[in-house]
C-alpha cells in the first residue's frame, strides 16, 4: 500500500468549513432572547466547539499519516523502523483518543 493511497481529501475542506463557520454570524442565535448562563458562558469564549473540532481533524490527519508509514515499514522496513512505526501510530491514536474526549466534552456544554 502507498502513502499516497491512504490520503483523506475531505480533510482539509472540513478544516476550512470550521474556519468559516467560527466567524460566520449566526442570526438565529443573535435573535435568541436569554440562553441559559452556561450555554452563555461557555459561546462567549469564541464559538461553538471550534477549536476542539480542529484539533480533531488534525489529530486524524496525523494518525492517517503514521498509520500509512507504518504500512510501508512492515513490508519495506527492519524490526527497529517498524518498532518506531508502531510508536508513532500508538502516539497518534492517543492524541486522537484526547481531541475526540475534548470534542465531545465540548459538545454536550452545549446542550
Amino acid at each position: 500500500m502507498r502513502r499516497a493511497s491512504l490520503r483523506t481529501p475531505w480533510v482539509g475542506p472540513f478544516v476550512l468549513l470550521l474556519a468559516l463557520a467560527a466567524v460566520t454570524p449566526r442570526p438565529a442565535a443573535a435573535a435568541t432572547p436569554a440562553a441559559g448562563p452556561a450555554l452563555t458562558a461557555h459561546t462567549s469564549s469564541g464559538g461553538a466547539c471550534i477549536e476542539e473540532g480542529i484539533g480533531y481533524a488534525l489529530a486524524v490527519g496525523e494518525y492517517i499519516d503514521a498509520w500509512a508509514e507504518y504500512t510501508v515499514a512492515v513490508e519495506q522496513g527492519n524490526s527497529q523502523t517498524i518498532l518506531a512505526a508502531a510508536t508513532a501510530v500508538d502516539r497518534a491514536a492517543a492524541a486522537v483518543a484526547s481531541t475526540g474526549l475534548l470534542l465531545v466534552v465540548c459538545l454536550i456544554q452545549l446542550l
